[in-house]
């Protein structure tokens, strides 16, 4: 049978194929009750899967006592067992080099001697496990059953052998890796270049030389104050006249105009007065930096035609859900930036009820809890919704603000900083609440620079991108690369050549076939002696 595999897989002549239960004690895990905290309190590593970081690499937060794992399933295994992951994680793998613990999502592989060389196992098991892991029907598995482990196959060299792939292995990853770390260092210093072009971008510095052309041109750009002069002149008219519809509106007790509606004999509400704001203080303005001639810093509310934050979580219940309707956006609209994912609805009755919450066309949406600060600007093809409790609503006009260099500013480092807070007594960052956000210093210039300095980002971060672009592909191909060596060492590839020049080393003897008898000799001892202890332990 032994035979026939290793044919059937094309494997060298001096190589079995068996399963992972001919040559490993598999051990389960546990975690010690939480509310004993003396269990807590030992020299054990203790582990989950997010503890496990490569396949050397093992990073225990917790350790417990011997008590604990005597006193619950948490298992304790020496030095060199391979911890497999076989549910939350799975496909992770990792050779531990001290005696060590682990939860329930992972199983133990303890070696019945040293004719496996521990790192040719883990090599092997990374690989096999992460095929094992996308079953045969193209799907993506969530777990691995201890039968199921028990049963993964295994290709078993010569011991000397395993060395030499082992070493072969190590070779060439070492090579591959710094050139991935070559890739990774110049994709942070990718991020770095974009951050500091929107840094000088938004205080003058790109466009210093337009400028100057402009003046010379006899043209200088408007000054940003005269814009805003422009900007709240024409809030006031838009107030005026909505104040003078809804007293239209109110004499009448009927529906007029666009903007108020009465029902039955109810009175509309009264519109709101565009609010004021209190200008940047001295101090304020001393921590700034210095804006170019024609510049200013501004409130970012005073540029801002609306802010709205989602309803409460209570107010947008499951049960109000219906299969078709009116969208409820939601965080990942924003996150990733797309209006056309998630399937929650409303009907048009509970859409009247949270109409003041209504999203249209070229609104913003903020994401503001968990993946906070990301956003997006809806398309004229967005469909009629409404936010939820997790997202901002933001309205510009474009007679303030350009929106390319709205979003740009917005998503840059230095914008972030200041919208994003720390939340007392936690490690967690929010977005700042929508009072915080209106007093916002916002760096303000002519729309025409506007224009300018969009085209400017763009001509600089669309080389960035391409570079980016480039740069992720190789690191697939890197990633490829990978995987094909390890196809290779384990189909004897990498070691072709040394076994042609040392056939002793891999025959009779030493061939791998009576290895896994010598194996299989001292699984069946450590099972007998494994029976004796336990009738010893059922006499007393």
């Amino acid at each position: 049978m032994a035979e026939n595999n290793r044919q059937k897989l094309g494997l060298p002549t001096d190589w079995v194929a068996c399963s992972v239960n001919d040559l490993y004690e598999i051990t389960g895990g546990g975690t010690p009750s939480t509310k004993i905290e003396k269990y807590w309190d030992g020299d054990i590593p203790w582990i989950t899967s997010a503890d496990i970081q490569g396949l050397e690499a093992i990073a225990p937060r917790k350790k417990i006592t011997i008590d604990a794992a005597q006193n619950s399933a948490a298992n304790i295994v020496p030095e060199n067992s391979i911890i497999v992951v076989t549910r939350v994680g799975l496909g992770k793998v990792a050779l531990s080099k001290r005696k060590i613990s682990f939860s329930q999502d992972c199983q133990g592989l303890v070696a019945y001697n040293e004719l496996v060389l521990p790192k040719y196992a883990v090599y092997y098991l990374s690989k096999t496990v992460e095929i094992f892991k996308f079953n045969s029907r193209g799907t993506t598995i969530s777990g691995v059953t201890k039968r199921q482990l028990k049963e993964l196959p295994f290709l078993l060299p010569p011991l000397l052998e395993q060395h030499q792939i082992v070493a072969k292995i190590e070779e060439l990853f070492s090579e591959l890796d710094n050139g991935i770390e070559s890739l990774k260092k110049a994709r942070e210093q990718l991020k770095t270049y974009r951050q500091a072009v929107l840094k000088y971008a938004f205080e003058g510095k790109l466009t210093k030389e337009w400028r100057t052309q402009q003046i010379q041109a006899g043209n200088p750009p408007e000054p940003a104050e005269k814009l805003l002069e422009q900007i709240k002149t024409e809030r006031a008219k838009h107030s005026q006249k909505q104040l003078e519809e809804w007293k239209i509106a109110c004499d009448q007790a009927l529906p007029t105009g666009r903007h108020v509606k009465t029902e039955g004999n109810k009175k509309p509400p009264k519109p709101k007065k565009p609010k004021e704001l209190p200008p940047l203080t001295e101090m304020e303005l001393a921590e700034l930096p210095k804006l170019p001639e024609g510049w200013c810093w501004v409130r970012f509310g005073k540029l801002v035609d609306d802010f709205k934050r989602g309803p409460f979580g209570s107010t947008i219940k499951k049960e109000f859900f219906v299969l078709k309707g009116i969208k409820i956006y939601e965080q990942k609209n924003a996150i990733y930036k797309s209006e056309v994912l998630g399937n929650y609805f409303i009907s048009n009755e509970k859409f009247k009820e949270l109409s003041q919450f209504e999203v249209n066309p070229g609104d913003y949406i903020v994401s503001c809890s968990g993946t906070i600060g990301k956003i997006y600007r809806l398309p004229e093809k967005a469909p009629k919704g409404v936010i939820n409790q997790a997202l901002l609503r933001i309205r510009i006009s474009e007679n303030c603000v350009v929106h390319s260099f709205f979003k740009n500013l917005f998503e840059s480092e230095t914008f972030q900083r200041k919208i994003l807070k720390d939340t007392k007594g936690s490690a967690m960052v929010n977005l700042a609440g929508v009072k915080e956000l209106e007093v916002v210093p916002f760096a303000y210039c002519s729309l025409e620079e506007q224009q300018a300095i969009v085209s400017e980002i763009e001509s600089r971060l669309s080389i960035c991108d391409k570079i980016e672009q480039t740069i992720e592909d190789s690191l697939k191909k890197a990633e490829a690369l990978r995987q094909s060596i390890l196809k290779k060492a384990f189909n004897g590839e990498l070691t072709q050549k040394w076994r042609e020049k040392h056939p002793e080393l891999i025959s009779g003897e030493n061939s791998a076939g009576k290895l896994l008898e010598r194996i299989k000799a001292e699984k069946a001892v450590a099972a007998d002696r494994e029976k004796v202890q336990s009738k010893k332990m059922k006499k007393k």
